[in-house]
């Protein structure tokens, strides 16, 4: 399983460490916080936005055959 955390690292730059986040959109894709720069130490703002694929039952970072009976176990479930 990928963590949110993972994909918010792919959308800031290398090295980054990333420290806080302050903010989240309304769709909770879209977060924006302060990270650390790897050279300087700087403090570093950041807005990153974590993809999604709704199709992704199983959060993987693949749609796959998998995916069909978890989908249909949350449907039943009302999810």
């Amino acid at each position: 399983m990928v963590r949110p955390a993972d994909r918010l690292a792919e959308s800031v730059p290398a090295g980054v460490r990333l420290d806080s986040a302050t903010g989240i959109a309304h769709d909770g894709r879209t977060v924006c916080g302060t990270g650390t720069a790897p050279t300087t130490g700087t403090p570093f703002p950041y807005v990153a936005t974590i993809g999604y694929c709704p199709g992704d039952r199983d959060d993987n970072g693949a749609l796959e055959v998998q995916d069909i009976p978890e989908f249909l176990s949350r449907w039943f479930v009302g999810c």
